[in-house]
C-alpha cells in the first residue's frame, strides 16, 4: 500500500497522474512503493551531500576540469582572483547556503574598492561555480543570476591631468617641442600635436 497524499493538498488531477505512473510501473514489475522509497532515500543523500559540499570543494572540483580548456596564464588568473576576492569569504560555507545576499555583499566589497574589471570577472568566476553545483544537484540555482546590476553602480575615477593656459608657458612649451632633437618620428608627433589638438598619453 503506498500514499499519495491527502486532499487538498493533492489535487485530483495530480493525484490521477501518480495513479497512472504507478500504473505503468505495476505493469514493468516495479513496486511502486520500493521506487518511491528509493527515491526519498536518494534525494535525502543528496540533501546531505550539499550540506557537507563546500563552496571551497565545487570551486576546485570545477577548476580541475575547466582548466584543461584553458591556457596556463588564465588557470592561474583564476586562482588568483578566487583566491583573493571569493574564497576566504565563502569558501567555508556549504553552497546550498550561499544565498544572493552573502554573495552580494562580496561583490559589494570590490565595488567599493572602485575595481570595475576585477569585480566583473570575479562575478564571472563565481556564477560559473555555482551553476556547476547545479549541475551536480549541490545547489538549487545561481546566486548571482538575482543581483541586479544596478547595485554595482560605481564608476571609474577619471584623471585630468594638469593644462597650461597661461600664453607665455604655452609660448615656452612650443619653444621645446621644436627643440627636441630625438627621433625623427617623435620629433614629427611632437610639431604636429599642438597643430592637431590631440592628448598625449604613455
Amino acid at each position: 500500500m503506498i500514499s499519495i497524499g491527502g486532499y487538498p493538498l493533492i489535487s485530483l488531477a495530480k493525484a490521477r497522474v501518480k495513479r497512472d505512473e504507478f500504473k505503468t510501473m505495476l505493469s514493468d514489475n516495479i513496486n511502486p512503493a520500493k521506487a518511491e522509497q528509493k527515491a526519498n532515500a536518494r534525494a535525502k543523500a543528496q540533501a546531505e551531500q550539499a550540506q557537507q559540499t563546500t563552496f571551497n570543494d565545487v570551486f576546485y572540483q570545477w577548476h580541475g576540469q575547466a582548466k584543461y580548456n584553458w591556457s596556463d596564464k588564465y588557470t592561474a588568473d583564476v586562482i588568483k582572483r578566487s583566491k583573493c576576492h571569493l574564497l576566504p569569504h565563502i569558501g567555508d560555507i556549504a553552497i546550498c547556503d550561499i544565498d544572493t545576499d552573502v554573495i552580494a555583499t562580496v561583490l559589494l566589497k570590490i565595488d567599493e574598492q572602485n575595481k570595475q574589471d576585477t569585480l566583473a570577472k570575479v562575478r564571472g568566476i563565481a556564477s560559473r561555480v555555482f551553476r556547476y553545483g547545479v549541475s551536480l544537484k549541490l545547489s538549487a540555482f545561481d546566486p548571482i543570476s538575482n543581483i541586479a546590476k544596478e547595485r554595482f553602480n560605481k564608476k571609474k575615477k577619471v584623471k585630468h591631468f594638469a593644462a597650461i593656459t597661461d600664453p607665455k608657458q604655452i609660448g615656452g612649451l612650443l619653444r621645446l617641442l621644436n627643440d627636441y632633437h630625438g627621433t625623427y618620428q617623435v620629433a614629427t608627433a611632437l610639431k604636429l600635436a599642438p597643430i592637431c589638438f590631440y592628448a598625449l598619453t604613455n
